[in-house]
């Protein structure tokens, strides 16, 4: 009973810890997709040829690029491991990290958020010079409004996996507690940044004198 414990919990850990791996890096690489889609709209030359593309093909490529790689990286480090132990680790064996090797851990998640941050920040500002440098004629200032859009999620979203990158190399501390409190309350920030503005605020500021005038009239009648 016991050893069968042992082995249950022992697949339960492997198994939880592949697919948590998969999932991280699929998130980036489809941060990353994102990013190079958006350089690809803003310097098309003609937008209206490039939005009657083969729309399957090109969500194909996307697919196959930001699960394939994943997957990947994921099987080489299982292979790699099982490989240098002769069959004993696979290289998700701990309970208490995600991965048996630390350099594995840095080769294998790190470097891949570390590549997909800089490609993003290189893509990000390609657009927006392509945006900027753009002659100021009717149809472009809808772009204008989309960069803003775009630099609120990348400052939101991307400044904290920097940090992360950055908390790796430094080692478990108080930044190790402010980076996942960060990262928890993403959603939060992004609510904020959108919801609340001039317009949102002048919304409600009017809703409450209205709603103060009729309790005004109640009140007298």
């Amino acid at each position: 009973m016991f050893s069968y414990s042992a082995i249950f919990r022992s697949v339960a850990v492997i198994v939880a810890s592949v697919v948590f791996h998969f999932f991280w890096l699929a998130t980036f690489f489809w941060l990353q997709v994102c990013s190079f889609h958006m350089f690809l709209v803003f310097h098309a030359d003609n937008r209206n040829e490039y939005t009657k593309m083969n729309i399957k093909k090109t969500i194909f490529r996307y697919v196959s690029y930001a699960t394939g790689i994943p997957f990947a990286i994921v099987c080489s480090n299982v292979a790699v491991s099982l490989i240098l132990s002769k069959g004993k680790y696979t290289g998700y064996d701990r309970l208490t990290t995600l991965m048996t090797s630390k350099i594995a851990f840095l080769i294998t998640m790190i470097a891949p958020l570390t590549f997909v941050c800089l490609t993003n920040i290189f893509l990000y500002a390609l657009t927006a010079y392509k945006i900027y440098s753009t002659p100021h004629v009717p149809g472009t200032q809808s772009n204008r409004i989309h960069l803003v859009v775009y630099v609120k999620l990348f400052t939101i979203t991307g400044l904290t996996w920097l940090l992360q990158i950055i908390d790796t190399f430094v080692g478990f501390s108080v930044l190790s507690y402010v980076i996942a409190i960060l990262n928890g309350l993403q959603e939060l920030f992004l609510f904020a940044s959108y919801a609340y503005n001039s317009k949102v605020f002048h919304l409600y500021r009017n809703a409450i004198k209205k709603f103060r005038s009729i309790c005004l009239n109640s009140l007298n009648k």
